[in-house]
């Protein structure tokens, strides 16, 4: 299954995993919490979706999941009920002052370079594949 050449994916690597994020799904999610290998990822977009950021969930190990997100670009982890801003910053709770750890990522980058470079790339289940080989 592949994606339009010319849509712009956001591109995650961690351990050897690829995985690619259609830029469109974050219209509508501007939260998405997933696994990419064994690093557990918060995809964030803020901003019209201009600003999109990519941090890892695990703080003093344990694994977070978050809710919540306002216009703002803040939200709470379940876990402790700590507030968060959209830089992966804790501002109240347990957590204050942690920083959530940045996963370096490609941002809006062309599918078609994308799985050029990383042909066995996973694409996130929310976007909707094209079946035609002619179009990867």
């Amino acid at each position: 299954l592949r994606l339009p050449m010319k849509s712009f994916v956001l591109g995650v690597e961690t351990a050897n995993q690829f995985k690619a994020y259609p830029v469109s799904i974050f219209e509508k999610n501007k939260m998405i919490q997933d696994d990419v290998g064994i690093t557990s990822l918060l995809l964030l977009a803020a901003h019209g979706n201009d600003y999109l950021q990519v941090f890892d969930r695990n703080v003093g190990g344990q694994t977070l999941t978050f809710e919540g997100m306002t216009k703002k670009g803040n939200f709470k982890d379940n876990e402790t009920g700590s507030d968060w801003n959209s830089l992966g910053l804790c501002v109240a709770g347990d957590y204050e002052g942690t920083q959530l750890i940045r996963v370096p990522h490609y941002n809006k980058i062309f599918w078609f370079v994308w799985a050029d470079y990383h042909p066995d790339t996973e694409i996130h289940s929310d976007a909707e594949p094209v079946l035609s080989q002619a179009m990867a």
